[in-house]
């Protein structure tokens, strides 16, 4: 069964800079390698991530200043990306939310921080707040998250895949 565990961030103000840095430019990174997809053939409906990746990843890595792995998530989702949905005149917003894996995010749960890639470089100590339920479902497998920046506070949505759940009142759900 795969859960998503929601925890927020409480990074100092230079750790909150180099994330809001990181969100702005991975947004304008998803919109270039969009914008290519859209008017070169084959279009985006056609494209296979490998053919996407010959033609934007060394410009992606050279324009925005991404790692690898951010390169290689936005070049899988702009491939993707027309499968799900309509993408003609679309435009990723400013802080729309991120994605990170276990190559470039990592948790240390005993000591409620994190380790996460920003254009700065990877950033560790990254404090971070969650429930107790919430601290069950991170120490199961962890997938993906989402760096969602919000109100000037930012947080991670993480989808966990998790062998067994257990019970738990309502009333400790609001705690």
């Amino acid at each position: 069964m795969i859960l998503q565990a929601k925890v927020r961030l409480t990074p100092k103000k230079v750790f909150h800079t180099a994330l809001a840095e990181t969100v702005e430019t991975f947004n304008q990174a998803r919109n270039y390698v969009l914008s290519i997809a859209l008017t070169q053939p084959p279009y985006v409906q056609y494209w296979r991530q490998r053919d996407l990746q010959q033609v934007v990843y060394k410009e992606l890595r050279s324009r925005f200043d991404l790692g690898a792995q951010a390169s290689a998530l936005i070049i899988n989702e702009i491939a993707g990306y027309a499968q799900r949905s309509e993408v003609k005149g679309f435009q990723f917003n400013r802080y729309d939310p991120i994605l990170y894996d276990e190559r470039n995010l990592s948790w240390q749960l005993a000591d409620s921080t994190l380790s996460i890639w920003t254009l700065h470089g990877r950033k560790k100590g990254i404090p971070f707040e969650c429930g107790p339920r919430q601290r069950e479902v991170l120490a199961q497998r962890r997938l993906v998250s989402e760096l969602i920046y919000f109100n000037d506070e930012f947080y991670l949505f993480t989808q966990c895949r998790v062998n067994q759940v257990s019970s738990v009142d309502v009333e400790e759900v609001w705690k």
